[in-house]
């Protein structure tokens, strides 16, 4: 199967994963993923250059597995910064 990523998309996912691993890296950045999340985590990042193509059911729930931890922490981190500011603050607009 391949799964067709847009150049946003990847973007997206590639910062995310590397907010995801330098915050797990830093003693006292949050809450730590657990080691199996972090682990897919890395193992996906290398991929994030274009359409990725699996062929397994694991790689797949692999796969699938490391977007969502990317995804929950920026939505996250999305919604603290929302928070924070003014909800008509140019920066939580920009975040949502």
């Amino acid at each position: 199967m391949i799964l067709h990523v847009s150049f946003e998309e990847l973007s997206a996912l590639r910062s995310g994963a590397e907010v995801v691993l330098a915050e797990d890296a830093s003693p006292g950045g949050g809450v730590m993923a657990p080691s199996e999340t972090r682990a897919k985590v890395e193992a996906l990042l290398p991929r994030l250059t274009g359409d990725l193509g699996v062929s397994t059911l694991a790689e797949l729930k692999a796969v699938r597995g490391a977007v969502a931890a990317i995804v929950e922490r920026r939505r996250h981190r999305m919604e603290e910064r929302v928070l924070l500011a003014h909800p008509a603050d140019e920066d939580a607009v920009t975040a949502y």
